[in-house]
Order: structure tokens, then C-alpha cells, then sequence
């Protein structure tokens, strides 16, 4: 099995699997890179199957119930990131409402806090990069490109995304000196181990998606 990636058809995959897995092509460290080679090539010539919104679902319940937790722990709210954790998983087989309303509570997580607009600058500029390297940018939460799954916990998912990393990032600056350098300095101490926790919980959510059968393992 090929470890090169650079000559993968990723249009080949199902389109959750080749979003999180292009996510992962360009933000993984090296050291994780080698792991991300036989999940790809076990999902190729996945597009269109009968598996697409099993794995569609798969990504935004992963989202839901351990990228968000993990922004709002950051963010100081241990409770509504338990709650997520602990919510049955999203599988499309029942009404995802009460998923729903558990990450409406936490989008709420958020206060509208009166920062001077020097700061507010400095957070929404860390909230940009961080939402870039934290999984909550991904095309994968986005309703087109996830066939099959409740456009309601789509959304709710990347509200409840946002305000997380929003409160994340507000705590940390807050935490911080006045100048741009000790906010991002702070504001990185918390991301770093973060993103290798959810790079490593990713890798193992793709590796875990069904392939189509006949493909080679």
C-alpha cells in the first residue's frame, strides 16, 4: 500500500471522508502524516455509495460530541462539554432534537462580553487561525456536503463550534498581558495540545469509516 499521498484521487471518496481526510492532509504534523495513508486508500472509490450519510454522520457526531467538548473544556465549561460527551451518538436512525438542544445550550456558552475594541480585534483575528487548525472550519460540517444528514444538527453543530472556540480563545486572551504577542502566546499554549488530542481523535474516526466492499484494504 502506497504511503504517497500526493497522487490520491480524492474525488473518488465519499465527500465526508475525503473532507476530513483533506483536512488532515494539510494540517497534520509529520509525525502523524504516515497514519493518514492506509485510512485514504482503504476509502477510495468510496463516492456515491450506500455508506455516504453513515459516514456523513459519523463526521458531524464526532464534531459534536468530542471537537466542541473539547473547545468548550478549554473555554472553561466543563458541564455543557459533558453533556455533549455523554449524549447518544448521532446516527441518523432517530430525531437528532435533543442533540439539537444540547448544542444550542452550549452555543450559548458565548456571553457577549464588552471587550474594548483593541481586543475584541485581537480575539476575533485568534478565532480565525484557531477555527483554521482546530477542526471547526471543516467543509465537512457544511449541509452540501454531507448527504443525508439533518441539516438542523449541521447547524447547531457549527454554532456550538464557534461560540466554543470563541469563548476559548476570549478566555485565554483575557488571561493575557495587553499586547498582541502575549494574547497569541496564550492563545497557543491552549491550541497546540488541543489540535494534536482532535488530530489524533481524527485519524482514528476516519480509519474507522466503512469502505466500499471490494476495495483493498
Amino acid at each position: 500500500m502506497t504511503t504517497n499521498l500526493h497522487h490520491t484521487n480524492w474525488d473518488s471518496m465519499s465527500t465526508p471522508a475525503k473532507n476530513l481526510a483533506l483536512h488532515l492532509y494539510h494540517r497534520l504534523p509529520g509525525d502523524l502524516m504516515p497514519q493518514l495513508a492506509p485510512a485514504v486508500a482503504r476509502l477510495q472509490h468510496t463516492a456515491g455509495d450506500a455508506h455516504t450519510a453513515q459516514r456523513g454522520h459519523t463526521v458531524i457526531d464526532w464534531v459534536a460530541r468530542t471537537v466542541v467538548p473539547a473547545w468548550l473544556d478549554a473555554a472553561g465549561h466543563p458541564g455543557h462539554a459533558n453533556t455533549l460527551r455523554d449524549h447518544p451518538p448521532l446516527t441518523g436512525a432517530g430525531d437528532p432534537a435533543s442533540l439539537v438542544r444540547a448544542l444550542n445550550t452550549a452555543a450559548a456558552c458565548d456571553p457577549d462580553t464588552d471587550l474594548d475594541r483593541e481586543t475584541d480585534q485581537h480575539v476575533r483575528d485568534l478565532v480565525y487561525n484557531t477555527h483554521y487548525l482546530g477542526f471547526t472550519d471543516m467543509p465537512g460540517v457544511h449541509p452540501s456536503a454531507l448527504e443525508g444528514v439533518d441539516g438542523r444538527a449541521v447547524a447547531a453543530v457549527a454554532r456550538a463550534a464557534d461560540a466554543a472556540v470563541r469563548a476559548a480563545v476570549t478566555r485565554a486572551v483575557l488571561s493575557a498581558g495587553a499586547t498582541v504577542g502575549e494574547r497569541s502566546a496564550a492563545v497557543r499554549r491552549v491550541r497546540r495540545p488541543l489540535a494534536r488530542r482532535l488530530h489524533v481523535s481524527a485519524l482514528g474516526v476516519l480509519a474507522g469509516m466503512p469502505a466500499t466492499a471490494g476495495v483493498s484494504r
